[in-house]
C-alpha cells in the first residue's frame, strides 16, 4: 500500500498528547462495544474505523490494565472474541509456564528423498534415507 507523497500519513506527525488522547478515546469507544457483546479485532476496528493492528494494540494494553480479556470463542471466520472482565489467573499463569516462542516439533522427513547436492552440504536426514 503506498501513500501519496505530498500527504501525511495519519498518526506520522503528532504529538505525543494528541496520541494518547486519541488512544484514550478509542478504549472509552472499544468500552462502550464490548460492553454489547464479545467482538473480534477486526469487527472492532470496521467499526472504530482504525487500523487492526492498532486496535489489536489497544486491546492488549487494556488486558493488560485487566478491563479486556479473550472470551475462548471465535466467529464464523474463526477470529477470536474479545470481551469484558479480567483475565482469568489460572489461565495467565498456564501462559508464563509455556517456553517462549511455543512448542517445537521436530521435523522429520517421510517419503521424499533428498537431492544428492543436499546431502553433501547436510547429510543424510535423521530418521529417514539419504
Amino acid at each position: 500500500m503506498s501513500f501519496p507523497t505530498d500527504l501525511p500519513r495519519p498518526g506520522r506527525h503528532m504529538s505525543n498528547a494528541t496520541k494518547v488522547a486519541m488512544r484514550a478515546d478509542a478504549i472509552r469507544r472499544i468500552t462502550e462495544l464490548l460492553s454489547k457483546a464479545p467482538l473480534s479485532v477486526v469487527d472492532l476496528a470496521r467499526v472504530l474505523k482504525i487500523n487492526s493492528n492498532t486496535v489489536y494494540g489497544y486491546l492488549r494494553y487494556m488486558a493488560e490494565m485487566g478491563d479486556v480479556r479473550r472470551s475462548g470463542e471465535v466467529d464464523a471466520q474463526k477470529r477470536e472474541q474479545w470481551e469484558l472482565g479480567p483475565e482469568d489467573p489460572a489461565r495467565l499463569q498456564s501462559q508464563e509456564a509455556r517456553p517462549h516462542g511455543g512448542v517445537v516439533v521436530p521435523a522429520r522427513q517421510m517419503g521424499m528423498k533428498r537431492h544428492p547436492q543436499d546431502v553433501a552440504f547436510f547429510g543424510p536426514a535423521r530418521g529417514g534415507e539419504a
